[in-house]
């Protein structure tokens, strides 16, 4: 976990090597996200309510922008009330340009902009265990919120979560070393975007209210 200080939604200072000690489940999002964030955090509340009293005791969640240049604490305030995810134990943080850029090579990840200027998404959730390394990676919008939640509960109790176990819950588990399998499927969302195959949901929209 790196020696980095960034700001909440509530304007407050975080140091991430402080989170060290109880396992934190990662993501990044951004606020003007016209679908995939949406879907991931949706994602993420259902892994947050089946924690239940344990995140923010045992466990925590934090989502960090990738678009720090617009996402300021009011900002991601607003997201977290939309979303019904401004719960304990749930981080929403945003710092400068280089400061997430410092994060996210951490993770092995890069933070870039398409052609016409959105942000690209990151479908990646990731598991860092009490001692600030990364244990598992998850494919977000395959990742079953029942056995993520597991993960971290068998991780805050000390026992070990193997990626053999992962994958037999329909694949959503990947090595953390494997990133090329990841960044295809960034590519296929993005083309599929672009083409009107995947839906964009504005902030409170759900799927449903478009039919």
């Amino acid at each position: 976990m790196p020696d980095i200080t960034l700001a909440d939604k509530d304007g407050q200072m975080v140091s991430l090597s402080s989170l060290k000690g109880k396992p934190v489940l990662f993501d990044f999002i951004y606020t003007t996200c016209p679908g995939p964030c949406l879907l991931l955090t949706a994602r993420m509340n259902r892994i947050a309510r089946q924690l239940g009293p344990a995140l923010g005791t045992d466990a925590r969640i934090v989502s960090i922008t990738v678009d720090p240049e617009h996402d300021k604490p009011k900002q991601l305030l607003a997201f977290a009330n939309e979303q019904g995810a401004n719960v304990a134990g749930w981080l929403f943080l945003t710092g400068t340009s280089e400061q997430i850029d410092d994060v996210m090579t951490r993770f092995r990840l890069i933070r870039e902009r398409e052609a016409d200027g959105t942000v690209d998404h990151v479908l990646e959730f990731f598991l860092v265990g009490p001692d600030g390394r990364v244990l598992l990676q998850y494919i977000g919008e395959k990742a079953d919120p029942d056995r993520v939640a597991s993960d971290m509960e068998r991780t805050a109790a000390g026992k070990a979560v193997t990626e053999s176990e992962g994958s037999e819950h329909n694949g959503s588990l990947l090595r953390h070393e494997s990133m090329k399998v990841a960044r295809i499927y960034r590519s296929v969302v993005t083309f599929a975007r672009r083409l009107g195959a995947v839906p964009c949901l504005r902030a409170g929209e759900r799927s449903a209210d478009r039919n």
